[in-house]
């Protein structure tokens, strides 16, 4: 059996436009190359299994982590850095 490394972008939106899978989403997690990436898929993984402990984990880190960049921005710019954030979820 063959393993793949590197997914065609075909196969990624397909994950991303109809898996209700949480393995699907844990992978693309893996891959993702940006926190609003790793935010996104850790959302889609508690949005099917809402009980999942690692997944609500992980996502507090990463919500923590931001929180903590955003304290450490000059007053003011970091609150609009989060707006920008939530407006585009």
């Amino acid at each position: 059996m063959k393993t793949v490394t590197n997914p065609s972008a075909l196969f990624i939106q397909a994950i991303q436009s109809d898996s209700n899978h949480e393995m699907d989403w844990w992978w693309l997690l893996k891959r993702a190359t940006s926190e609003a990436e790793r935010e996104y898929c850790l959302e889609k993984i508690l949005h099917i299994n809402p009980i999942n402990k690692l997944a609500q984990r992980e996502l507090k880190a990463l919500q923590n982590k931001q929180l903590s960049i955003a304290a450490s921005v000059p007053h003011g710019l970091g609150w609009r850095l989060l707006g920008q954030r939530e407006l585009k979820a």
